[in-house]
């Protein structure tokens, strides 16, 4: 991001992130366009570049944008107290649930993001985001394992990549099954892992 971009109005930042994201919702990385977010955001394409180096410079800030915003709206649940693994696990998939109801350009985003394996330019976006996913929830884990609330044999990172790809399975089912009711299949879909992990 260069300072250009940071001098604009919020008006015309919102204009041309919400013009940005949707482009990026609706194709990969190398099919979007830079001209298309131009057009939509009703400015020239090399005003674009006063405010990013590039395209890879747009698409990761825009990624750092949405993924505070999720951050962001899941952060109360991990201050409640006296909340086991489970309950917390499916507090948070209700929330993600919620968020992606309600930012559904955001859902696709990041949806595509997560489906950037084999780009020269990008990395692998997928394994990137897997490995962090997978941290995140290990440390988590061995937390709950402290307090005796997780059984402290079941290694913990393999639960986590277990618990990151189980959430995944969510969104992968709903893309695949969009007339699907989200909560309804959420509570389907916990009760056949609370059964997987014997949690009483």
């Amino acid at each position: 991001m260069k300072p250009t971009f940071e001098k604009l109005s919020t008006q015309k930042k919102t204009i041309f992130l919400e013009s940005a994201f949707q482009e990026f919702a609706l194709y990969d990385y190398a099919q979007a366009n830079i001209g298309r977010i131009a057009q939509s955001a009703q400015i020239a394409k090399g005003s674009v570049y006063q405010y990013f180096e590039d395209k890879k410079s747009l698409y990761f800030y825009l990624i750092q944008q949405a993924q505070q915003k999720k951050q962001q709206a899941i952060s109360h649940i991990f201050q409640e107290k006296n909340d086991d693994f489970f309950n917390l696990f499916e507090k948070i998939n209700q929330q993600n649930l919620l968020f992606d109801e309600q930012n559904p350009v955001l859902q696709k985003f990041l949806y595509n993001v997560s489906q950037e394996r084999h780009n020269e330019e990008l990395g692998n976006l997928h394994e990137k985001t897997l490995k962090q996913s997978t941290l995140f929830f290990q440390k988590m884990i061995a937390q709950q394992q402290a307090k005796n609330l997780i059984d402290t044999n079941i290694d913990a990172q393999t639960l986590a990549f277990f618990v990151v790809n189980h959430s995944a399975g969510i969104a992968e089912f709903l893309k695949i099954f969009p007339n699907e009711n989200p909560q309804i299949f959420l509570k389907k879909w916990l009760t056949l892992f609370e059964k997987a992990l014997c949690i009483s």
